[in-house]
């Protein structure tokens, strides 16, 4: 008799335990709500099955099981009708045609068994306006060299950005600037009348001719001394330039 209510309380213990959560390694009292079975360790991991390709195949499992399959060196799971290579089959296909963009700005290089993934070239097109600001670049990044003929202009400069430490005066000449309207012109400068003083010179310049006045004064040095007096009220003639 007493035996059989022994027995009796093995299987009701028992019973209990079977459809308990179990909680394995450090804290074991406490587990999660939702968990059936609970693994925590910082020392120890869970090792699965380890089998051979041969032992795999002859299982036959429910779908969702899995095993370490050693001559693939992969963990493998069952879907219910095929064991999958999980180092295969993750759905990852990678290429490098844009869709966003008009071009594709990385480049996927096969080497072996790897997909080497690397940044490619970076066009204008590539980057959405205002999307890159002073902050985001290095300083001292952008060289001359880096920059493309016309590809800065007045648009692209924020006000004041350019004084004179940045200016080399050396390959500044005149030529570099448009003469646009309102700007004084050789045309603005001399006039046509019979006269005039102020000449065009070779190089677009405007001088000061001083010839005709040089001959007024010495026409009027010859005067004075072609009447032979000394009185000073003669001795001085203004002569028409």
């Amino acid at each position: 008799m007493k035996m059989k209510v022994f027995l009796t309380l093995i299987l009701l213990f028992g019973c209990h335990w079977i459809s308990a959560q179990v909680k394995i390694g450090t804290n074991p009292q406490n587990i999660d709500p939702a968990s059936l079975l609970e693994l925590e360790s910082t020392d120890r991991v869970l090792v699965i099955s380890r089998v051979s390709t041969a032992q795999m195949n002859a299982i036959a499992p429910y779908a969702g099981a899995l095993v370490y399959n050693n001559d693939e060196a992969c963990i493998f799971y069952y879907d219910g009708q095929q064991w999958l290579n999980l180092c295969e089959n993750l759905d990852l296909n990678l290429t490098a045609d844009p869709l966003v963009n008009e071009f594709s700005t990385i480049v996927l290089t096969e080497n072996g068994d790897n997909t080497h993934i690397e940044v490619s070239e970076i066009r204008s097109e590539n980057i959405v306006d205002f999307s890159i600001s002073g902050i985001d670049i290095q300083n001292n990044s952008i060289d001359g060299e880096k920059l493309a003929p016309n590809s800065v202009g007045s648009e692209e400069l924020q006000d004041n950005t350019i004084t004179d430490s940045e200016i080399d005066y050396n390959l500044v000449t005149l030529n570099d600037f448009i003469n646009d309207a309102g700007y004084l012109v050789a045309g603005d400068l001399i006039s046509g009348d019979a006269g005039n003083d102020l000449s065009p010179g070779t190089d677009n310049g405007v001088y000061f001719n001083a010839e005709s006045l040089e001959n007024a004064i010495q026409a009027n040095s010859d005067a004075i001394a072609a009447d032979g007096d000394t009185n000073p009220a003669n001795e001085f003639q203004i002569l028409a330039l």
